[in-house]
């Protein structure tokens, strides 16, 4: 019981700093990019996964970072990156064909680009940590 009320609480948790990271990294690149030159769409496109990847996976690690387990944080950073960016990625692919809301461009792929970010910087940990208890390993 104590390991679900864990695995939940650090899920949520991982969700809203991915969210909050993966928002605010995508921001910051799409104004850093914008403002040096005009970028090709291709560019853009990859400065959005990686922007989104990267905070969103950052987000995600806080969220399941555990004290004592040094090796291990950076298996479980790995893997929200990877899960950031895989995320990141099918969200875009998602978004391409979303209607867009009300003749606004470019709402519907950073919406998809966030829930895409936000489960896979989540999912990947989540099933590690299943694993490791699955294997016996105390995680408290």
């Amino acid at each position: 019981m104590l390991f679900a009320a864990m695995v939940t609480g650090r899920f949520f948790l991982g969700g809203l700093f991915a969210a909050l990271g993966g928002v605010s990294l995508y921001i910051m690149t799409e104004a850093v990019l914008l403002s040096f030159y005009t970028p090709s769409q291709s560019i853009i496109m990859v400065s959005t996964i990686v922007g989104g990847g990267v905070g969103a996976g950052i987000g995600g690690f806080l969220g399941w970072f555990s004290h004592g387990d040094g090796k291990r944080n950076f298996v479980v950073l790995g893997l929200a990156l990877a899960g950031g960016f895989g995320g990141g990625q099918l969200g875009l692919l998602r978004g391409e064909y979303a209607e867009h809301v009300m003749g606004m461009p470019g709402v519907p792929e950073l919406g998809n680009l966030v829930y895409g970010t936000v489960i896979g910087a989540n999912l990947l940990p989540l099933f590690y940590f299943v694993l490791r208890r699955l294997r016996g390993e105390r995680l408290v």
